[in-house]
Order: C-alpha cells, then sequence, then structure tokens
C-alpha cells in the first residue's frame, strides 16, 4: 500500500440559489473557502469561511455534492427559523461570517506549501 503524503488544498467554492422562508423568497450568492484534505478513503471539505461546514466522500467530485447539498439544509433551517427576511439575512451572515481560525491557519499554510509546486 502506497504511502499518502499529509497534504491539503485551499480551495474556492461558489454556490447560488434561492430558498423559500416565512412570506419571502430570497435569492443566495456567495464565494466561499475551504480546505480538501485527501486521505485513504476519499476527501474530506471543511469550511474556512464559512467555518461551521465539513463534508467527506470518496472523491473531491462527490464531495463537492456533499457541499452543496449541506450548504442548502443550512439555509433552509435558516429559512424555516426566521420570522422575516431580516431575520433570515442576518442569520445567514452570521454563519457565512464566522470562520475557523483552525481551518484559516491551516489554509495559510497549505498556501505556503504550495507555493511553487508543479501541478502533476
Amino acid at each position: 500500500m502506497q504511502d499518502l503524503k499529509p497534504t491539503i488544498w485551499p480551495l474556492l467554492f461558489t454556490h447560488k440559489g434561492s430558498v423559500f422562508g416565512n412570506g419571502f423568497l430570497a435569492d443566495i450568492e456567495l464565494c466561499g473557502r475551504l480546505l480538501a484534505e485527501p486521505n485513504a478513503e476519499g476527501v474530506w471539505l471543511y469550511g474556512v469561511k464559512p467555518g461551521a461546514l465539513a463534508v467527506g466522500a470518496v472523491n473531491l467530485a462527490t464531495a463537492n455534492t456533499e457541499l452543496l447539498k449541506a450548504l442548502v439544509a443550512v439555509f433552509v433551517d435558516f429559512a424555516e427559523e426566521s420570522k422575516t427576511f431580516g431575520q433570515f439575512k442576518s442569520m445567514v451572515e452570521q454563519y457565512f461570517n464566522e470562520g475557523c481560525v483552525r481551518e484559516r491557519q491551516r489554509a495559510a499554510d497549505g498556501a505556503d506549501q504550495s507555493q511553487g509546486q508543479p501541478t502533476e
């Protein structure tokens, strides 16, 4: 069995979608940051911004699908809990802006590691 050397990939992602709330329809468009960490079983995606996010799957494409499903679930929950659009907007902004300090540092370290390394 081949040894996997620890590596992380700092990535950007986008999400665009709509969600129905209590008397409102919200369009959501965001760009976020995450870390992809491959391992023997597949890959894990850890949120940097938003920080409260982690999904895993057998490959990066499937992990991306799971990431988008997780985001939709979060936004639907916020919409169901909100009495007004303003409350919903506040919840989404708070969620998005709460980054994970640990993952931000790992992202910075990963970016430093990848500087000057050729891609295969």
